[in-house]
């Protein structure tokens, strides 16, 4: 049973205004500023991280990552004897 759709246009008209009214300024202004963004002035984030690792046999191996914490992490696990990869670790500033 469709009761709406058996509704004439002119009432599913007045329901549907009736339902976005209290919204509707803020819906024009939100689709307004989306419209309006000029993308090539929005700031570049890193999205992803590509790494490209060569063994000492020339074999080049490479690895995609969804974030530089993840890529952090499978470097960490490759050089775990070192110490000095802590410190790159621990820096957040790499995420924003």
């Amino acid at each position: 049973m469709n009761k709406f759709g058996d509704l004439a246009i002119d009432a599913r008209k007045e329901i549907a205004s009736r339902l976005v009214r209290d919204i509707s300024e803020d819906l024009k202004i939100a689709v307004r500023d989306v419209l309006d963004t000029d993308i090539d002035n929005l700031p570049a984030r890193i999205s992803g991280v590509e790494m490209l690792l060569k063994t000492n046999r020339d074999e080049l191996i490479l690895r995609s990552f969804g974030s530089i914490a993840d890529s952090l992490q499978y470097m960490s696990g490759l050089v775990r004897d070192r110490s000095d990869i802590s410190g790159v670790l621990l820096d957040k500033s790499l995420e924003d």
